[in-house]
């Protein structure tokens, strides 16, 4: 794995509909000195995010536009610029 992948988290949240464990798409940021990751996630709901300029820190969310990205995310995308916990590393070491 390296800075700028983007990695399918398999069981990523709780679904309150279905209490199944749902997948969600993050961004790996960088590499920590312990091995860990910062990451963040990707939303294809805009929200209020813009597409100009793609660089946003504004309301309702801070985010960054990366377009279409294509393969399994054929929807525009946004990297959601929210804290988010960082990973550790074995989250995402593929045996």
């Amino acid at each position: 794995m390296q800075s700028g992948d983007i990695y399918r988290h398999e069981a990523f949240y709780r679904s309150a509909e279905t209490g199944r464990l749902e997948p969600k798409y993050l961004v790996l940021l960088a590499a920590l000195a312990s091995g860990d990751w910062v990451a963040r996630l990707l939303t294809s709901r805009q929200h209020g995010r813009p597409e100009q300029p793609p660089c946003f820190h504004g309301r309702p969310y801070s985010s960054f536009y990366l377009g279409v990205i294509g393969g399994p995310l054929p929807a525009k995308s946004w990297v959601d610029l929210r804290y988010l916990e960082d990973f550790d590393e074995f989250e995402f070491r593929v045996d």
